[in-house]
Parts: structure tokens; C-alpha cells; sequence
């Protein structure tokens, strides 16, 4: 922030304060974070289009890290709307995975599920891999707490496999643990299908 001040790089200004507040917010200071990311917003706005879907994301999940699901889901509407009316949908995956989470505080566990299933389809005609395995994990998750074990775990095979060993992210590593809780059977199930290949 400070090389983008003493540059004028107003556009990486904006995004530093909105990063700089979502950081916040992950840290567990979300009120902190949530007037950071709207000046970064503001300064967005003024200064182009590309960033402005992205930027009212981070704003919705900083208000879902402050139990704020319904003011939340304003902000996903309008960054949507906005993905939607511009064409910037270099984010739209993320935007919908985080609308289906909000659903999904809410109660409303059938809607979503198919905004996962709509972030899964959009990552993967966009060839989003990271964006891919995280609506996949959220999915899977779902699954699991559905009682569909042997889906969520199917789900989170079929998606990790494209990550090596060397790439280490939280979502792989929670992807990979809804494979392991699955149980020795899908396990078997794998080596005896590979082994079929």
C-alpha cells in the first residue's frame, strides 16, 4: 500500500485496502476489515470495472465472517449482477461458491447445492482448477454432512488429482481429508477401477 501511495498506482491502492480488510476479517476482525474493503470499492469503482465483482465478494464473505449472511447476500447479488451486465466473470466461480455457503447458513441446503453445482460448471468451462476443487470441496462437504459419504468422496477424488504433491493449499488438504474419511471401501474401490484402466 505504501509503494502504491507514494506511486499514485490507484487502482493497487484500491485493491491493497480491500485485501488488507479481508485479511482482517480472516483473522477474525471482520469489523475492522469491512470499512477498508468498502474504500477500496469506492476507489474500484472510480477507477475501472475489471476489479468491481471481485472486490464486492470479498466485502460478502467479510460479512458472513460477521454473521451477516443477509447483507452478505446483497453484496453477491450485486456482484453477480454486475459479472453478469460487464462480462468480467474471471471470479464469477468464487462469487457463486460464496452464494451457496450463504444459502446454506440460511437453511436452504437444495439451493445451495446448485450454486455449487453452477461454481463447478462455470471453473471448469473456464479451466478454474483452484476454483473447481474449492466449489467441489464445499459440495462434498455438503455431501458429508447429508450423510452421502461415498459421493463427497468420489467428488473430492475426482478433482484432486489434478493437484501434485507439491502443491499444498488448505482446500487440497481438505479435500483429501473427505477422501480419507470415506473409509477403506472407496479406497478399494479406486485400486480395483485403476487397476481396470
Amino acid at each position: 500500500m505504501t509503494l502504491s501511495n507514494e506511486r499514485s498506482f490507484v487502482m493497487w491502492r484500491a485493491l491493497s485496502l480491500a485485501f488488507r480488510g479481508w485479511c482482517l476479517a480472516a483473522l477474525g476482525e471482520p469489523y475492522q476489515g469491512i470499512p477498508l474493503i468498502t474504500a477500496g470499492l469506492a476507489e474500484v469503482r472510480a477507477n475501472g470495472i475489471l476489479h468491481v465483482p471481485h472486490v464486492l465478494t470479498l466485502l460478502a464473505d467479510t460479512h458472513r465472517m460477521a454473521d451477516q449472511p443477509q447483507v452478505a447476500l446483497a453484496f453477491v447479488a450485486e456482484a453477480e449482477q454486475f459479472a453478469e451486465a460487464t462480462h468480467t466473470k474471471w471470479l464469477q466461480a468464487e462469487t457463486l461458491r460464496l452464494h451457496g455457503d450463504l444459502l446454506l447458513i440460511l437453511g436452504d441446503a437444495a439451493a445451495a447445492e446448485a450454486r455449487y453445482h453452477d461454481a463447478i460448471k462455470l471453473a471448469e468451462r473456464q479451466g478454474a482448477r483452484l476454483f473447481q476443487l474449492r466449489a467441489s470441496s464445499n459440495l462434498a462437504c455438503l455431501w458429508r454432512d447429508q450423510g452421502r459419504h461415498e459421493e463427497a468422496a468420489e467428488l473430492s477424488a475426482s478433482v484432486s488429482k489434478w493437484f501434485t504433491q507439491e502443491f499444498v493449499a488448505q482446500d487440497l488438504i481438505e479435500s483429501q481429508a473427505l477422501q480419507t474419511a470415506a473409509g477403506p471401501q472407496l479406497a478399494d474401490r479406486s485400486s480395483t477401477r485403476e487397476s481396470m484402466l
